[in-house]
């Protein structure tokens, strides 16, 4: 596997999952499908309970994301079994994900 660590470009993945405890929720995964690491998927932000404010929540995430200002400093590290992955900080954080992307511009 080549891993390809100048296309460290997050694409974002808007889904809704069925918990059993919390219901159906809207999640944004952060991927990185062109890096070519192991774990392409690492990391999802909960927009809350499945409705019409949630959805459009996870729109703009993604919008963030797409547009490259909430993914800094991507690099590519390996666990202690051998398998890749990208690590980066966020400039967003769930609990105050709105007021975050307002600052950001979206």
């Amino acid at each position: 596997m080549t891993i390809n660590t100048t296309d460290l470009q997050c694409v974002p993945v808007m889904t809704c999952e069925t918990d059993p405890h919390v219901g159906t929720h809207v999640l944004v995964t952060y991927t990185f499908p062109h890096a070519g690491v192991d774990r392409a998927a690492i990391q999802s932000i909960s927009c809350g309970r499945d409705n019409t404010k949630a959805r459009a929540l996870g729109r703009r995430l993604c919008a963030a994301i797409t547009a490259g200002v909430v993914v800094k400093d991507a690099k590519v590290l390996t666990d202690i079994n051998g398998k890749t992955y990208v690590s980066f900080n966020s400039a967003v954080l769930g609990r105050y994900l709105n007021a975050d992307l307002k600052r950001l511009g979206y």
